[in-house]
């Protein structure tokens, strides 16, 4: 049965496989510059830094455990990007812009926003907090605002001097250019 032959443009294999041995290379590219291969642990995928690595397809792309039973990213054609942990969706793109499901973190850096731009929480954008022009705003749209804490300083920018100093136990001091002018 014939298994191998030559073509005028190159080799065809006509059934079984290409059985290669750990750490033995596919090496495409004329300076090997696109390799596959096992190395006994890990499979891999190597572009040797040589342009982009792309993957095209008529349709969308997803990463599965082996099986598909567990699903870790989908790229949906025309449409959303999912990451996935532990075959659960926690982060995706949509027309609007990101939905993350679960808790957000940010060990160093920001999360910004342009003026106008809001951080709103509750089922019904219950509390607005953002920033427009020179005010900066904290809208409550259904209730009580409450602010809990041991001590509570309300201080000027420039020089932290106090407009207001609130203190565990009941004190309330209330200031005018930095002199107390009240106290509870």
């Amino acid at each position: 049965t014939k298994k191998f032959e030559t073509t005028s443009s190159g080799v065809k294999v006509s059934s079984g496989h290409l059985d290669l041995d750990d750490s033995q290379n596919i090496r495409l590219g004329n300076s090997q510059d696109f390799l596959i291969y096992h190395n006994g642990s890990n499979s891999i995928i190597n572009d040797n830094g040589t342009g982009n690595l792309e993957l095209v397809t008529n349709n969308g792309t997803k990463i599965a455990l082996q099986g598909g039973s567990d699903t870790m990213a989908n790229f949906i054609k025309d449409g959303a990007v999912e990451l996935y942990h532990d075959n659960s969706k926690k982060f995706e793109t949509y027309s609007a812009g990101v939905a993350v499901s679960g808790t957000l973190s940010v060990d160093t850096g920001n999360i910004t926003g342009n003026d106008g731009a809001k951080l709103k929480l509750g089922t019904s954008d219950d509390i607005e907090l953002y920033h427009q022009s020179n005010i900066s705003n904290i809208i409550d749209n259904y209730g009580d605002l409450r602010i809990k804490t041991n001590t509570l300083r309300l201080q000027r920018l420039a020089g932290g001097q106090n407009y207001m100093y609130a203190v565990e136990g009941g004190e309330v001091f209330l200031y005018h250019a930095g002199s107390r002018k009240f106290a509870t």
